[in-house]
């Protein structure tokens, strides 16, 4: 993961697959286990916290 410092603050889901680099199918099982917060906006919308993220890339990667 590359720090962006003018990253949006929010992500969808595929830009947050980009960000981490772990595939969609790995952030919904993650947020199915209780890993990763995911916010919905929507019937079919997520977003993610870029906090959240880097928080999942340090616990993973420690």
């Amino acid at each position: 993961m590359v720090a962006q410092p003018n990253a949006p603050t929010w992500l969808k889901m595929q830009p947050a697959s980009d960000y981490t680099s772990l595939s969609p199918r790995t952030l919904r099982r993650y947020i199915a286990d209780g890993v990763l917060v995911a916010y919905r906006i929507g019937p079919k919308e997520l977003r993610f916290k870029r906090s959240d993220l880097d928080a999942l890339f340090e616990r993973v990667n420690g």
